[in-house]
């Protein structure tokens, strides 16, 4: 009977301990995320060895082995934690936006299940690379500049658009098709002589600075672009200058830090090699 009231206790301690941890983990994540999964998956990790570990203890008749249960499924829930975390702050997210991908393009990475393809980073990774080559001269890149790590940097930038729009759809932010033409009018760039250009020509000019888009996308990745826009506008409301651009990409940082992600080192280290 000791052991069963012990074994009971050990339950109970773990269920309360589980609770606790739970609220403790909320209170620093970004709010909306998917965690049920990942805490779950944690606390089967650590509730097993504890509740075996409690049952030694109450087999040696230890007078506080629900006591070490506690102890022992605490210690192990922050430290499976405190690995799992670094794990994935350690790991690149990597993400495009879909209508940017060529379907049968070698895969670099995914987020959340989503590819960003060789072509896309390659292609964010020239246009990093071409302010170096026009500073130093068409002889001066190879070494030197692979040293620079230019091809993270692309995969970031893909990285946080893609995260950005995942939040947004978090946070169910929208751009409607009639706030996108509202938009495009609006913008000095497609206004001559006091009058909006037309809806026409204003995709066309769009479409010359993303020949990589097919047509229809253009509109859609200006889309994306706004939704992006009012992200950081929601989520940084009050703040102005350095703290607006701080606070946003701490926000960026902290989202990023949850997503799954898998990514592919040969082929970004192939983009560098056939650039050069």
């Amino acid at each position: 009977m000791r052991n069963i009231s012990s074994f009971r206790k050990a339950l109970w301690c773990g269920a309360a301990a589980t609770a606790i941890l739970f609220a403790l983990f909320a209170s620093v994540l970004p709010p909306g995320g998917n965690y049920a999964g990942m805490l779950g998956a944690q606390t089967a990790q650590c509730f097993m060895p504890a509740l075996i570990a409690g049952w030694i203890g109450s087999r040696g008749r230890q007078p506080r082995g629900w006591a070490t249960v506690a102890a022992i499924y605490v210690v192990a829930f922050l430290v499976i934690g405190g690995f799992s975390a670094l794990g994935r702050e350690r790991r690149t997210v990597v993400a495009a936006a879909p209508s940017a991908q060529a379907g049968t393009d070698v895969i670099v990475a995914t987020v959340e299940e989503i590819p960003i393809s060789k072509a896309a980073v390659a292609r964010v990774y020239r246009q990093r690379l071409a302010p170096y080559l026009r500073a130093g001269g068409p002889g001066s890149a190879p070494i030197s500049l692979k040293s620079l790590g230019l091809e993270h940097g692309a995969l970031q930038q893909l990285v946080d658009h893609q995260i950005a729009l995942r939040e947004a759809r978090r946070l169910q932010i929208e751009m409607t098709p009639a706030d996108v033409r509202a938009r495009l009018a609006t913008l000095p760039a497609f206004v001559e002589n006091g009058r909006y250009i037309g809806e026409a020509r204003a995709l066309e000019l769009l479409a010359r600075h993303q020949p990589w888009l097919r047509r229809e996308a253009v509109l859609d990745e200006f889309r994306l672009a706004l939704v992006i826009e009012r992200l950081e506008a929601t989520v940084t409301r009050g703040l102005s200058g350095p703290e607006r651009l701080q606070a946003y990409q701490a926000f960026i940082d902290r989202a990023r830090s949850l997503a799954r992600i898998t990514v592919d080192a040969d082929v970004l280290s192939q983009i560098v090699r056939e650039t050069h």
